[in-house]
């Protein structure tokens, strides 16, 4: 059941949209993978939020799908948050969402070169980027890591999560920062080819 106040039901929540997001994406839906990935962003974000004591509420300030805002405020509480490179990272996640969740936010912005981004396929990297350094931060027990979600597919054995695990560990080179056994703060190699942000790109 979920329990708004407890960061480990965010954190569960939150590993089920990423491998959705991974799922989507090896299945070619360009379209789709990032709104959902928009959904893990966010629900990453706000897992590490309600760690450190924010309540996500209506009028509460964790509350909302604007994911720099919902960045601002965990840089409040760790200064790391403020990286460019991540903030970058979160605002391309942003737009897309704001764009195809909200098509009519389209309009006079086809012909002027800015949508060459639009579906791109590579969006997979900057999501696992994202996660590496969110989720590991998110102040849970060691063995609320242990239950989590992502370890507990990692781990599996046997065909019941076979499409969950290849797609969480198939072309993803942050893994072993992804999945942690304890809070830490993760030191991410973020791709400096990055450019899906960019107007033009």
């Amino acid at each position: 059941m979920f329990e708004p106040g407890d960061p480990q039901s965010w954190v569960f929540y939150a590993d089920n949209s990423y491998i959705v997001s991974r799922l989507l994406w090896f299945t070619g839906c360009s379209m789709e993978a990032p709104v959902s990935a928009h959904r893990t962003v966010e629900l990453f974000l706000k897992a590490y939020l309600v760690s450190k004591g924010e309540v996500v509420g209506k009028d509460q300030r964790a509350w909302g799908h604007v994911l720099t805002t919902l960045l601002g405020l965990c840089a409040e509480h760790d200064a790391a948050f403020s990286l460019d490179v991540l903030a970058r990272r979160v605002r391309f996640f942003q737009r897309y969402f704001d764009l195809v969740r909200y098509p009519t936010l389209l309009e006079g912005k086809l012909r002027d070169g800015s949508l060459i981004w639009f579906g791109a396929d590579s969006s997979i990297v900057p999501l696992d980027e994202i996660v590496a350094f969110i989720r590991p931060r998110v102040i849970i027990s060691d063995m609320d890591w242990e239950k989590s979600q992502l370890n507990h597919i990692f781990n599996a054995t046997g065909s019941r999560w076979g499409f969950q695990k290849k797609a969480l560990i198939d072309s993803n080179r942050h893994i072993n920062e992804i999945l942690c056994s304890a809070t830490t703060a993760t030191k991410v190699e973020f791709d400096n080819s990055f450019q899906l942000d960019l107007p033009g790109c």
